[in-house]
């Protein structure tokens, strides 16, 4: 439970509510230009596609400013001073660094 509420859970949560939104902001947008192509409904896709470009538009910048808080206020929470640097992976020892191959196998586009 710790690592879900931390102390940069408070940002986190609505970083990913405001990336949910503007996902299917641009899904129901992609809808909408299936129906200006094909010609159905084209009064209603407007106005529907100003609005679902419009909500894009408008959360895209609380989604730039969500993001970069949680880095920060998990500084914070670290050192509440705010003196110290914050340590990067290659200063962490190595038996804390995170593993990951399982992530950069994952990723990678299989060849076979």
């Amino acid at each position: 439970m710790r690592v879900i509420f931390n102390p940069s859970f408070i940002w986190r949560r609505p970083h990913m509510l405001a990336a949910v939104l503007i996902s299917a902001s641009f899904f129901v947008a992609g809808i909408l230009a299936w129906y200006l192509v094909k010609g159905h409904a084209k009064g209603f896709a407007r106005r529907s596609m100003s609005i679902a470009l419009g909500i894009a538009g408008l959360r895209m910048p609380v989604q730039l400013y969500l993001g970069d808080i949680p880095c920060l206020g998990s500084y914070i929470a670290k050192d509440l001073t705010c003196k110290t640097a914050m340590p990067g992976l290659k200063l962490t020892p190595a038996a804390d660094r995170p593993d990951t191959a399982a992530t950069f196998s994952g990723l990678r586009p299989s060849t076979a």
